[in-house]
């Protein structure tokens, strides 16, 4: 659509639907972009075990939404203000921002990112047939055809490895490699975690 109309906007795809008390395969139709978010064609996912209560849980969700939290795919359009990212760009849509801007990425820490913490404040991105507006869990939103994200979360990629592999870097492989990297650490003789200069108790 975006090639007839000169935008992505109403463009048809389909997504994985958390809404009321269920889930459901749903036809949505894209929104406008922002000036700085990417609209990446999914190629592959893997879905983080943090999922598993939204995706299956039965209480009433308090809005729509599309689960997960990573992805890979290829980058089909922009808005005006992006600039890490061009169409046709393979990306790594990963679990964690990396603006470059704010206080911890400017002192070390961009696994702190404060734009990852954007939480509800994220626009929808689609709408369901009957006009109920749909969100992307964590801005993200990566069980769908598409993935409408801000650009601090676009990796691009330039290796022929499959997506199937490289999508594991945008959540898993780098959940891992935290968990060993954390400043969480226990004390010898000690039921507390020591979580950089204080002491955390751990609880049963």
């Amino acid at each position: 659509p975006q090639f007839q109309t000169g935008t992505v906007t109403g463009r048809p795809f389909r997504a994985f639907v958390r809404h009321g008390s269920g889930t459901s395969i749903e036809q949505l139709r894209l929104r406008a972009i922002d000036p700085r978010q990417v609209v990446v064609r999914s190629e592959a996912t893997a879905p983080c075990y943090t999922i598993t209560r939204s995706v299956l849980g039965t209480n009433p969700a308090p809005r729509a939404s599309v689960p997960n939290h990573c992805g890979f795919g290829v980058v089909e359009a922009v808005g005006p203000l992006v600039k890490r990212v061009q169409v046709g760009d393979r990306v790594v849509v990963a679990g964690t921002s990396q603006c470059g801007q704010c206080y911890q990425c400017l002192h070390g820490r961009p696994d702190f990112c404060q734009f990852t913490f954007g939480g509800d404040a994220f626009p929808p991105i689609a709408d369901m047939s009957d006009g109920t507006p749909v969100y992307a869990e964590a801005g993200i939103g990566g069980l769908a055809d598409v993935m409408v994200v801000f650009e601090e979360y676009c990796v691009p990629v330039f290796t022929d490895l499959p997506g199937a592999e490289l999508t594991l870097l945008g959540d898993q492989l780098t959940s891992g490699f935290a968990a060993g990297q954390s400043l969480l650490h226990f004390e010898p003789g000690c039921d507390v975690a020591v979580f950089g200069a204080g002491p955390v108790g751990m609880g049963a």
